[in-house]
């Protein structure tokens, strides 16, 4: 296939504010800024965020815009809003509402109203996307959009099609049944602009703002777009909408991480607001900002960068940190095409456990902060997902982010880890696979409630990988209080090896269960205690085993270990997570010196014959959003097995290193200065 302009590094930027009498600068400012594209918004504004291209009221402005951008060439992507209209629309056009259970319009960020796929509204989208591509040569669309709020919709046009489709009113469907009912309802919305699109244009572009590692909520998912759109994006880099220190210092790497894992080689793309959310016009720290963009390229993602207001705030610190990278990622854009992750493990994010067992839902521009007080009997996913990631990730694991669909899609013949992290809904076919990959040599970390229910959350009799794990029974869930539970490691050689502590504070929520006697136990929960300082108990149950089956290994621990570790921080606990994944293989990098807080990425860039170290250094003064970082010095790095190498260079501080490399096994090893916040370190084979 030819290559199509997307499909080099794309630099996108967003002016999501009227501008103006400086309407017509921007062309100039985004050029001058670096950016290769603009997805634009402003020239079709009132005096905010709610329209769709309408000829008489947008034709000469947009003439005009195009005429002042020809000499930058910057590609131009018109914004469409997929989802709210001002009220004063709905006053007009009541039939276009999203409805809540009581008949009232959806309300979106205060002062708008939810619009519905389902409804006319759809029509007059299509008729704007054919108009706009008609009168004007742009480069595409993209859609703000679409979604539902979780407790719609219940208009008309959705009740009447949910009733052909299951036979009952939308209000007695059940939550499986409306979520289902909703992301099909937007998958066809989208197939359907991409339709009416490609009638006038067939090269014309169209992409959309999909949710990410999150719970469907919205029912816009990657999976269902995916046909029909060009590349796929999520608000990676949206932060922070509540207690920055709550946020993960890995979101935008969790993000892209996992959006390379749903690509299927198409582009994908951060969306990365410049403020700092909901603030519109406060903008982030330099460090931040940098963090931002570094995130996102380090995993191989495009960089969209949005101003939520005047044009200068792009003078601002901030602003001039996201020009300086811009300037940075187009001198360097050859390092930045074609390249691919190396990651040696691979772990899911379970969404369909999410599906069936929800959880807390946090603040974005599509959902609002939602907690979920149910207490779940097998523990939470999201909490056991996030500690776990986090102590692998700190342990400069190259880890893959999969969901159960791009899991059972992946070749797992590279992956020497795979983690199941509480996957309590796991389907039979994604079971058998994990029983294969093991079964052939692979090596299984599994905790909680894995494969104890099937994908419609009912409880099995006996876990799917009951057999893998070498679980024969599972006999009692014990939940624990704050202090009262402890965990030993009784494995000396293991305690040894590890350099960990025989006795830490235990996990949250155990399974007790009888194992196969040929599951070798290496950690023990005590009983539960009836307080923090009541007498320590003596009985205690076999928490943790590793066994073998067939070519593999299995490393199963009966409890919320990465959840205990994300509420609580138990240090023993992050170590002993960390010495079970580091040990798991010999890793094919290893960066003696980074601290737990710079990311270490390895990628491959086979037309170049390149491999690339990316740094991302989040190390602050122990608070966010950072505004000063303190840099890793001396950074010894080894890269295992390489053909000979020719050269190693460092992007960002220029210049050449020293590199020695054996010629029995090829193994490379360099030292890198300094790593202020970003830093890529360029092998270059022979």
């Amino acid at each position: 296939m030819a290559e199509r302009w997307y499909d080099r590094p794309m630099r996108i930027c967003a002016f999501q504010w009227n501008l103006g009498d400086r309407t017509f600068e921007a062309p100039r400012i985004a050029h001058e800024a670096g950016f290769s594209m603009e997805q634009l918004c402003h020239v079709m504004e009132g005096d905010s965020l709610a329209e769709l291209y309408e000829p008489e009221r947008h034709r000469a402005r947009l003439d005009r815009y195009l005429e002042v951008n020809r000499p930058f060439g910057t590609r131009i992507v018109v914004y469409f809003n997929a989802h709210c209209v001002f009220p004063d629309v709905i006053e007009k056009h009541p039939e276009w509402s999203q409805r809540l259970a009581d008949g009232k319009p959806a309300p979106a960020y205060g002062t708008y109203l939810l619009t519905c796929v389902n409804t006319p509204w759809r029509d007059v989208v299509f008729e704007s996307c054919r108009a706009l591509l008609r009168n004007h040569p742009v480069d595409g669309i993209f859609l703000d959009g679409p979604m539902f709020l979780p407790p719609t919709c219940h208009c008309p046009h959705c009740d009447a099609e949910f009733r052909s489709a299951y036979g009952k009113p939308f209000a007695e469907g059940t939550a499986k049944e409306r979520q289902a009912f909703k992301t099909e309802s937007i998958n066809r919305f989208v197939k359907d602009v991409r339709a009416a699109m490609h009638s006038v244009d067939p090269d014309a572009i169209v992409y959309a703002n999909n949710t990410g590692l999150a719970e469907n909520v919205t029912g816009c998912t990657i999976d269902g777009l995916y046909p029909h759109v060009d590349f796929i994006g999520t608000e990676g880099g949206f932060m922070f909408y509540d207690d920055p220190n709550r946020t993960s210092i890995w979101k935008g790497i969790l993000s892209a991480n996992y959006l390379e894992s749903k690509a299927g080689g198409k582009p994908y793309v951060i969306f990365a607001a410049g403020n700092h959310t909901s603030w519109a016009r406060s903008m982030h720290s330099p460090e931040e900002s940098e963090l931002l963009f570094a995130s996102a390229v380090a995993c191989g993602a495009q960089v969209w960068y949005g101003i939520h207001g005047p044009a200068p705030m792009l003078r601002s610190r901030g602003g001039r940190a996201a020009v300086a990278f811009n300037e940075f990622l187009a001198a360097n854009e050859a390092q930045y095409q074609g390249t691919h992750r190396r990651a040696e493990a691979a772990i899911l994010w379970s969404g369909e456990t999410l599906a069936n067992f929800p959880e807390d839902v946090d603040e974005s521009d599509f959902t609002r902060q939602a907690t979920v007080d149910a207490a779940y009997g097998h523990g939470r996913f999201t909490q056991e997902f996030k500690g776990v990631f986090d102590a692998l990730f700190r342990a400069h694991l190259q880890l893959a982010i999969h969901d159960d669909a791009s899991l059972l899609a992946a070749d797992l013949s590279g992956v020497k880890l795979l983690v199941l992290p509480n996957a309590a809904c796991l389907s039979d076919a994604l079971a058998a696979k994990v029983a294969r990959y093991v079964a052939d040599g692979g090596t299984l970390l599994a905790t909680g409630a894995t494969s104890f229910y099937d994908t419609d959350g009912k409880r099995r009799p006996a876990p799917a990988l009951a057999e893998v794990l070498g679980v024969r029974s599972v006999d009692e869930a014990l939940t624990y209080g704050d202090g009262c539970g402890y965990l030993s490691v009784v494995d000396d050689a293991l305690r040894e090896a590890g350099d960990l502590a025989e006795l830490t504070g235990g996990l949250s929520h155990v399974f007790r269960c009888t194992f196969a006697p040929d599951a070798r136990p290496f950690a023990a929960q005590f009983v539960p205690m009836a307080g923090s300082y009541d007498a320590f108990p003596t009985e205690r149950f076999v928490a943790a085993v590793e066994r073998r089956h067939g070519k593999g290994r299995v490393v199963y621990v009966a409890g919320d270990l990465g959840a205990t570790l994300a509420n609580h921080g138990l240090v023993e606990l992050k170590r002993l997570l960390a010495h079970l994944g580091t040990t798991a293989y010999v890793p094919e990098i290893e960066a003696e010196g980074a601290f737990e807080s710079c990311a270490v990425l390895l990628r491959e860039q086979p037309a170049a014959r390149r491999r690339l170290v990316h740094f991302v250094n989040y190390t602050g003064q122990m608070k966010r959003p950072v505004d000063r970082t303190i840099p890793c010095r001396d950074v010894a790095v080894t890269l295992r097995g390489l053909p000979p190498v020719a050269s190693v260079s460092l992007l960002r501080a220029g210049g050449t290193l020293p590199f020695a490399q054996d010629p029995g096994n090829g193994d490379v090893r360099f030292t890198v200065p300094s790593i202020e916040r970003y830093e890529v370190a360029s092998v270059q084979l022979a």
